[in-house]
């Protein structure tokens, strides 16, 4: 009986520290998710790769493109509230 109340302790206290969602602080003050933001980056990425290959369509290859984008390095600051 003691195992089992300290089981659902354990893992009630786990899943409220896992739900619990990181805001991040944008340059102009406001906050948004940790889950957005994600979202946000990710699409300004596949924006930036479609753009690339359009503007080097001829003198590069796909291929030679995701190189340079792997090896060009991204820095993000990231403020967590």
């Amino acid at each position: 009986m003691i195992k089992l109340f300290l089981i659902l302790i354990l893992s009630s206290l786990m899943t409220s520290c896992a739900i619990q969602e990181k805001n991040i602080e944008l340059v102009d003050g406001s906050f948004i998710t940790q889950r957005k933001y994600d979202r946000i980056i990710r699409r300004a990425f596949r924006g930036a790769e479609r753009t690339a290959n359009k503007s080097v369509r001829g003198l590069m290859t796909r291929k030679q493109v995701r190189k340079f984008l792997r090896e060009t390095p991204v820095e993000t600051e990231i403020k967590y509230e």
